[in-house]
């Protein structure tokens, strides 16, 4: 259907009056305060939630602010939207950032939130309250499409109030006077907790409501007089509803007591001459001054020195006939009620009575000395004079350092030195009585406290008995009582009482310049501050003779061995010159002393052995004492190493033992217990050994150790020759025989053969037949090939490797004779034997060693050494101080904790 010209241009201005006068959105950044959003938005969408928290559960209390929460929640994305919250009754606020208020009305902000705050608060009175609110939910597109919204209301009731309620009103004090204002006191209770607003206070005055006072909470005493009825009604409201009237107990002014004024004894500065006259002043606050009244009765007492004295109750004056030059006279006036409701308060007043009499006078007040010093006394002297010629009866005395009144001190005379300090002032203030008045203190002089030279408290010399060989020491103790430090001291030294000046200051006398027989004293003088104390003279002490004594004492050598005698080394010297002679010689070993050496200057080497420690003591005489017991340094008797020598064979052979002798090794002070071989690696004991060695030279090394552990090495390079051998070794087969042919070595004509074949050695093989001629021959063998080996035997051993000639057997070599075929049955039949015999002989091994062995161990191997035994890998690691035992079948070592070591096979030794 096509549409005409006018149809559209009609739907078209339709479209525009209804945009005219449709609203903008409510999610517009500057708000709306529309009711609903159906101008921009079309009708409203349910899926739209609206909350509004912060409202009181069921009702609101009157005049009180409540913060609201407005939350909007949709499908619709963006996070953007709007609101608008009216109210039946009360008054909205804007929350800063979040909402504000137009027309009453409350409004968002911006409009990028769905959540927003506004304060709201309730009215005073008034009951149910209508929110009515509308939110919208927008897309952010700017277009009034795709948006929701939805319009809701809540309500709320005022909640319901109960009056307040006052308890325990009471009017303060409870037995007023005139002198005290009245205030009420209540207790305020409200059910709900509503605040205190608008209570009415009301009094009342004998009866009769005092207008005046309404509402206030206090009575001024302009308003009261004695006798009056005082009561106070108390109604309570919270602002909203008034609670029940409350009215207190009823309180009576009570009679206010007089009171003493302008209490005083004339004159105020009586003297002993002078009546004392009691003048005072009463007051009662009940009287009206306007008023007339007849006058209070009173109580007078007058006390001395806090004593009653009765014969002047209720009197206003005592006589000067009474009184005398410094009593204490206290009156007590104590009026009483006109009402006679009792006496008032008490009110004293004192004075003291002066003299008439004409006071002394002290003058001319000194202290002396007039330069003190600090370990001086301080005396105090004065002048009195008496104008009524009275005598001094008593005198204060007050002393003052640094101008402070030292009260500790007050009434000594004369001030002890122990009270003063150098550099101090001090002054003195004395004060005198006639008996009746003392006088106008008078203060002296102020004089300083100078330094006290230093002393000397004690000097000794010590040794108190020294010898013309002492040093004599001078030992002194300065004191200071300023406590000034002693700097310094001057020493004189007196020799027969007479003054050395050469030995001036020396605190230490040298023995050197002393002599037997001399008595020596000294004088010591301290100096602190630049002042000199009093000398001191010390005891004196007389030289004694000085016993000799060795300048030298030792034994020779210092590091003897028992080779050689021991011998004293002596020089003695005596500090007095006297003849020194030897009076004892004692010689000691290993701490026990030789008697057959007693007096000897030596110690013959028979009777040294090594290891021993030797001490020498000696004593000497000069004829008029004898010197204590003087010891030489010790000396330990030196080991003397033993030697060791090697004796070899003239010319020893490879292949050949050779023998190494060490049985010439010697040791001159003891024994050789030890004997270790070492060449070409391989480890041996015992003073001979025997040994196979290739041709060429070889280093034989023999260690020996003596039986206090010394030792000794030798090495030697022993040459060692080509091993005898046959030459021209010739092999042929005729008649079946082998016949092998040679021409023997020099000097060794017996040799032995080896067959073997395949190329196999001799080693483990034995020999197929011995001669000492120069030929030998056998049947021969199997087919193939054999090689036979010619040995040279020298002493039953085989020398060398032998030298080889190979014989190839055919076929045709063994077609033998029948006796040659049966020569060679016979040949195996032998070797067939010698099998059983190796057999047996392993089976007597087993049985003899092995079987028993096991027995011992049930059938176990032998365990390991437990973790106290080790294994060393050589004698060099034994340990230190044993001896060797070559007594037995195996050579031992044992040390002197107790513990034993005994060689293995391989050279190792372990511990037993």
């Amino acid at each position: 259907m096509t549409l005409s010209h006018r149809t559209l241009t009609t739907l078209l201005l339709v479209l525009l009056l209804i945009g005219a006068a449709a609203p903008l959105s409510h999610g517009s950044s500057g708000g709306r305060t529309d009711s609903s959003c159906s101008g921009c938005h079309g009708s409203a969408d349910n899926s739209v939630t609206i909350t509004l928290e912060g409202l009181p559960s069921q009702m609101w209390s009157p005049s009180t602010t409540y913060r609201l929460f407005v939350n909007a929640t949709s499908s619709v994305g963006g996070g953007k939207g709007g609101f608008s919250l009216d109210v039946s009754a009360g008054s909205l606020a804007g929350v800063s950032g979040s909402s504000k208020v137009q027309g009453g009305k409350a409004t968002h902000v911006n409009p990028n939130s769905r959540s927003w705050q506004i304060d709201w608060t309730s009215p005073t009175s008034g009951s149910f309250v209508t929110f009515d609110v509308a939110a919208n939910t927008a897309n952010g597109n700017g277009q009034a499409t795709g948006d929701k919204w939805k319009a809701d209301s809540f309500t709320r009731d005022k909640a319901t109030n109960s009056p307040p309620t006052v308890s325990n009103v009471a009017i303060s004090p409870a037995l007023p006077t005139v002198t005290s204002p009245l205030s009420v006191t209540y207790s305020y209770s409200d059910p709900e907790a509503n605040p205190e607003s608008g209570t009415q206070i009301r009094w009342e005055r004998n009866g009769s409501p005092v207008g005046s006072l309404d509402d206030l909470t206090s009575v001024s005493v302009d308003d009261l007089e004695k006798g009056q009825v005082w009561v106070v009604k108390v109604t309570p409201s919270d602002g909203m509803d008034p609670g029940a009237e409350v009215t207190s107990d009823p309180v009576t002014i009570q009679n206010t007591l007089p009171t003493v004024t302008s209490l005083s004894i004339s004159p105020i500065n009586p003297q002993d001459d002078d009546d004392l006259t009691v003048v005072f002043a009463l007051f009662d606050a009940d009287d009206d001054p306007d008023t007339t009244y007849p006058p209070m009765s009173v109580e007078i007492r007058w006390r001395l020195e806090g004593v009653l004295r009765s014969e002047w109750d209720n009197q206003s004056t005592v006589p000067f006939t009474a009184i005398r030059a410094g009593d204490q006279w206290d009156v007590t006036v104590t009026p009483y009620d006109r009402d006679g409701e009792g006496a008032g308060t008490p009110s004293s007043v004192s004075v003291r009575v002066n003299s008439s009499n004409t006071p002394p006078v002290v003058s001319d007040v000194i202290i002396t000395p007039g330069e003190p010093r600090t370990g001086d006394d301080l005396d105090v002297s004065w002048e009195f004079f008496d104008g009524d010629l009275d005598l001094v009866d008593q005198c204060t005395i007050e002393w003052i350092r640094n101008a402070v009144h030292e009260t500790v001190y007050d009434g000594l005379d004369p001030l002890p030195a122990s009270a003063t300090t150098k550099d101090e002032s001090w002054a003195v203030r004395v004060s005198c009585s006639d008996g009746e008045v003392f006088s106008q203190a008078v203060t002296s002089s102020a004089i300083s406290i100078n330094d006290t030279p230093p002393t000397v408290s004690a000097a000794t010399l010590s040794p108190a008995q020294p010898s013309s060989s002492d040093d004599i020491i001078l030992a002194w103790q300065g004191d200071d009582v300023d406590g000034d430090q002693v700097t310094e001291v001057s020493i004189a030294w007196f020799k027969d009482a007479e003054e050395v000046p050469s030995l001036e200051n020396m605190t230490t006398l040298s023995s050197s310049y002393t002599a037997r027989g001399e008595e020596w004293y000294a004088s010591v003088q301290a100096w602190a501050d630049g002042k000199a104390g009093s000398p001191l003279l010390t005891s004196s002490v007389m030289i004694l003779n000085s016993p000799p004594f060795p300048s030298l004492l030792a034994i020779s050598p210092t590091q003897p061995t028992a080779a050689s005698d021991l011998t004293l080394d002596l020089t003695t010297m005596d500090t007095d010159d006297d003849t020194v002679t030897i009076s004892s010689v004692r010689w000691m070993r290993d701490g026990f002393e030789i008697s057959e050496l007693a007096g000897e200057t030596s110690a013959p080497a028979r009777l040294l052995a090594p290891g021993q420690t030797w001490i020498v003591h000696v004593t000497l005489s000069d004829g008029m004492s004898t010197s204590s017991e003087f010891s030489s340094a010790e000396v330990v008797v030196g080991n003397i190493p033993p030697v060791a020598v090697i004796i070899t064979p003239d010319e020893p052979k490879a292949g050949l033992p050779i023998v190494l002798d060490g049985s010439n090794s010697s040791d001159s002070d003891g024994r050789i217990t030890a004997y270790f071989w070492k060449v070409d690696g391989e480890s041996s004991t015992g003073s001979v050994t025997s040994i196979i060695l290739p041709a060429g030279a070889h280093d034989v090394n023999l260690t020996v150790l003596d039986d206090v552990g010394g030792r000794h090495s030798t090495v030697i390079t022993l040459v060692v020759g080509q091993s005898p051998a046959i030459s021209g070794l010739a092999a042929v087969i005729e008649d079946g025989m082998v016949v092998l042919s040679w021409t023997p070595a020099s000097g060794f004509p017996d040799v032995a053969i080896h067959r073997t074949s395949e190329g196999e050695g001799i080693e483990g093989t034995d020999a197929i037949g011995t001669t000492n001629l120069s030929s030998w021959s056998e049947p021969i063998h199997t087919i193939g090939q054999h090689t036979y080996v010619v040995v040279v035997v020298v002493d039953g051993q085989s020398a060398g490797s032998g030298v080889p000639v190979t014989v190839e057997i055919t076929q045709a070599h063994s077609a033998a004779s029948s006796a040659e075929a049966a020569t060679i049955e016979d040949d195996n039949g032998l070797q067939w034997l010698m099998y059983v015999f190796a057999l047996l002989t392993l089976f007597a091994v087993i049985s003899v060693i092995l079987l028993p062995r096991l027995r011992e161990t049930g059938g176990v191997p032998v365990a390991e050494p437990s973790s106290t035994t080790h294994v060393v890998p050589s004698w060099e690691h034994l340990p230190t101080g044993g001896s060797y035992d070559q007594s037995g079948p195996v050579l031992l070592y044992a040390i002197p904790d107790g513990s034993r070591w005994e060689q293995q096979l391989d050279g190792t030794w372990r511990r037993l």
